[in-house]
């Protein structure tokens, strides 16, 4: 833990939700890739089914790889690591960015998205939150 600041509590709830969104998606890429073993072995074939196998593990491997970033990034957040908040800073940016495009494409549902990503942005650079990961 660090000395010189206390880590503010949105950051512990950010911290606690990267982790355990990290580790759900985790174990869900690592489901998707057993299920498509099993595609393979029950249906026994090629063609189609070999190539929806391919996509299950591919998805398996997106889910897993951004997992494993989702629990560094919440541990970072707890310890209160300068990358953290640069990595976090740069997700959240991809996640403005993105809700934008799928606004432009006409989802108004992503408004919610490009809300979300702004409050956090703003929240990643208050004064205390700053501190916490030494970026003053």
């Amino acid at each position: 833990m660090k000395t010189e600041a206390q880590r503010p509590l949105g950051v512990t709830i950010l911290a606690v939700l990267d982790i355990l969104g990290g580790i759900g998606a985790s174990l869900l890429g690592l489901i998707y890739m057993a299920l498509s073993a099993q595609i393979g072995t029950v249906v026994g074939g090629g063609g189609i089914f070999a190539l929806f196998g391919a996509f299950i593990v591919v998805l398996g491997i997106i889910f897993l790889i951004l997992g494993i970033l989702a629990i560094a990034v919440g541990w970072g957040f707890w310890k209160g690591s300068s990358w953290a908040w640069i990595v976090g800073l740069v997700l959240y940016v991809i996640g403005i960015v993105l809700g934008l495009t799928s606004l432009a494409l006409g989802d108004v549902t992503s408004i919610v998205l490009v809300v979300i990503g702004a409050l956090l942005v703003y929240y990643m650079f208050r004064p205390n939150v700053r501190i916490w990961f030494g970026k003053t």
